[in-house]
C-alpha cells in the first residue's frame, strides 16, 4: 500500500507533467512553490521516518532542490547546488551517466538525507531533511519531550543510522529506514517565505547561460519549509498514536 508521502510525491510529478510551465524560469518557480507546499505539508505533519525500528525522526524543517536538465539556458529552472545531477560545465551540461533515482528513494550524502522525486530525462528533484527531532522507542522518558532541548541538524541523522549499542562495537548489518504515516491532527503552519540556508546563486554569462561560478549573491527562492508552532506541540501526534 502506498504511503501518504509517496502519493504526495506522485501527485507532484503528475501536476508538473500536466503543466510543463513548472519547468520554466520565473513563472515556473512560482508554480513549483505551490507544489512544494503540498508535499511539505505531508512531510512535516503527516508522519515520521523510522530508522532501525527504533528511532522516530520528525522533520522540523526541509529544503527542496529542483533542477531541470534540458539546457543551461535560463529559460528553465536551474538549481546547480543540488546533488545527484548531471555535471554543469562553464559552457554547457555534460552527461556523466548519473542514474535517476526511483521516486521516494532515500539518498544519503555528506550533508544528510534526501528524499527524491525526480523524473528521468526531465529533472532532478529532492528534499533535504534540514532539522529534525528524535524519539527513541527504547527510552520511554523521551516520548514526552522529543529531545525538546536539542533540535538536530541534517548531518546528525548519521548518528541514528550508524547507532551502536553501548555493549556492541559492531554496526547493524543493514540499515532499515521507512516512512510511517500518521493522522494529521495539527494545523499546517508551513512557511513558504524562507530561503534555503547558505545557498548562493550562480553567475549567468553574457549569453544567458548558467555557469558553474558561484555568485556572492544569496539564492532567495523560498524553498525551505518549517513548522511555525512550538515544536513541543508535536507530542499531540504521539498521544494520538497511542490511543
Amino acid at each position: 500500500m502506498e504511503t501518504n508521502l509517496l502519493l504526495a510525491l506522485k501527485q507532484f510529478q503528475h501536476n508538473v507533467e500536466v503543466n510543463p510551465d513548472c519547468l520554466r524560469n520565473l513563472i515556473g518557480e512560482k508554480l513549483l512553490e505551490e507544489q512544494f507546499s503540498m508535499v511539505a505539508d505531508t512531510l512535516l505533519f503527516g508522519g515520521f521516518l523510522l530508522i532501525n525500528r527504533r528511532f522516530e525522526i520528525y522533520a522540523h524543517s526541509i529544503e527542496f532542490y529542483f533542477h531541470v536538465e534540458k539546457s543551461a539556458n535560463q529559460e528553465f529552472v536551474h538549481d546547480p547546488v543540488m546533488f545527484h545531477r548531471n555535471k554543469l560545465d562553464d559552457a554547457d551540461y555534460r552527461t556523466v551517466n548519473t542514474p535517476y533515482l526511483k521516486i521516494g528513494s532515500f539518498y544519503l550524502h555528506k550533508f544528510g538525507l534526501d528524499i527524491t522525486f525526480e523524473k528521468e530525462g526531465e529533472y532532478r528533484a529532492s528534499i533535504l531533511i534540514k532539522t529534525f527531532n528524535v524519539v527513541d522507542r527504547n527510552e520511554q522518558s523521551n516520548k514526552a519531550n522529543l529531545n525538546r532541548d536539542k533540535r538536530m541538524a541534517s548531518s546528525y541523522i548519521y548518528d541514528y543510522l550508524q547507532f551502536m549499542e553501548p555493549d556492541n562495537d559492531t554496526l547493524k548489518s543493514a540499515i532499515q529506514m521507512e516512512w510511517l504515516p500518521e493522522l494529521q491532527i495539527l494545523p499546517s503552519f508551513c512557511s513558504v517565505a524562507a530561503s534555503r540556508i547558505n545557498i548562493n546563486k550562480f553567475v549567468i554569462d553574457n549569453n544567458g547561460n548558467q555557469t558553474s561560478i558561484k555568485s556572492p549573491e544569496k539564492d532567495t527562492r523560498p524553498w525551505r519549509y518549517y513548522r511555525k508552532e512550538p515544536y513541543h506541540l508535536l507530542t499531540n501526534l504521539l498521544k494520538a498514536r497511542r490511543v
